[in-house]
Formats: structure tokens, sequence, C-alpha cells
């Protein structure tokens, strides 16, 4: 993929990520810059806070065939010994941010997302059989 089409898909995303964690009552700090700053290489695209469920994380936004970078990855193992093994960092898309609030809190993805009608998620239905007479 091209750099300016995966900058535009990336952009994308973060803004999709950005909307869902607002609808769930949460704050998405967007981090993201275009361009390299001095001194801040591997900290992540975004600090989502969702305070109903006590979840706080960074998430790097990543797209298509999109890699971590050696200081990406530094940081995560950083951030993994600061938080006691806790994960605390996701990487991907908006599938990340689902999986991350999903594994943090069940209950909560059941009740808010899934029942919201969020996603596509669903349970399987099961089909009526008839008895016999």
């Amino acid at each position: 993929m091209k750099r300016p089409q995966r900058q535009a898909r990336h952009k994308l995303e973060i803004e999709a990520i950005r909307k869902f964690i607002t609808v769930l009552g949460g704050t998405c700090n967007v981090l993201h810059q275009s361009g390299r700053l001095r001194g801040s290489a591997g900290i992540p695209d975004l600090y989502i806070q969702l305070p109903e469920i006590r979840l706080s994380y960074w998430h790097e936004v990543k797209v298509g065939t999109d890699v971590m970078s050696k200081a990406q990855a530094e940081f995560l193992q950083r951030e993994f010994k600061c938080r006691n093994g806790l994960n605390t960092v996701a990487y991907g898309g908006l599938q990340a941010t689902c999986d991350m609030i999903k594994s943090w809190r069940p209950q909560f993805w059941e009740r808010r997302v899934i029942c919201a009608g969020l996603t596509k998620e669903r349970e399987p239905v099961k089909k009526k059989t008839k008895g016999k007479a």
C-alpha cells in the first residue's frame, strides 16, 4: 500500500476508534502526530480511558500490513513491566479496541456494546424444532 493511502486509512481508523470509545462514555486522547517528533519514538497513537470499567490503555493503530517498530516494541515491554504484567497496550485497529474491552470486562461488552447494537456480533440463534405429536 502506498504511503498516502496508508496514512489516510490510519486517520480513518483513529477516527473510528475515537467515535466508538466516545459512544461508550470514554475518552480517546489522540497523541498521533503526522511526521516524527523528537524524543517520542514508540509512543502509541492513542490513550484510551473508560472510567466506567476502570480501564485505561495505550493503543497503537495499525492498518493493513503495518508492523511494530523497534521503538514501539520497546515501549510495549516497558509498559508491561511497569504494570506488573497487565496488558495495557493494544496494537491494531478498531477490532483491537473491541478485543481489549471484551477481555477486560466481558459483562460490560455484553450489556453496553452488543445489546446496544454497536457491533454486528450476536449470539447464535437456536432453531426451533417441532416436537413429535
